[in-house]
C-alpha cells in the first residue's frame, strides 16, 4: 500500500471542486479555479514522492473535467445559435 502526496490529495480536492463549478455553470468562478487547478496539477507532478499510477491516473479525471467544460460549452452555443436563428 502506498502512501499519497499532500500535493495530489490536493489535486483530487482541486479537481472536484473545478468538476462542481461546472456542474452548477459558475463561470465567472472557474477561471480563478482553473489557475488554482493548473497549481495543484504543477505541484503534483514535480512532487519527488509523488505517487506515478495515482498521479496519472488523476489526471485522466482531470483532462474529463476539461473535455466536460468544453461540451458545456459547445451547449451553450449551440444554443445561442438556435435562439439567433429562431429570432
Amino acid at each position: 500500500m502506498s502512501v499519497i502526496p499532500l500535493t495530489q490529495l490536493r489535486l483530487v480536492r482541486e479537481r472536484k471542486q473545478f468538476k462542481r463549478l461546472i456542474d452548477e455553470q459558475c463561470w465567472n468562478q472557474l477561471l480563478e479555479k482553473d489557475r488554482v487547478l493548473m497549481a495543484a496539477v504543477s505541484d503534483a507532478s514535480e512532487d519527488p514522492d509523488r505517487d506515478l499510477h495515482s498521479l496519472l491516473s488523476e489526471m485522466k479525471v482531470v483532462v474529463s473535467g476539461y473535455r466536460d467544460l468544453l461540451d458545456s460549452y459547445s451547449e451553450k452555443v449551440s444554443g445561442y445559435a438556435a435562439s439567433d436563428a429562431s429570432a
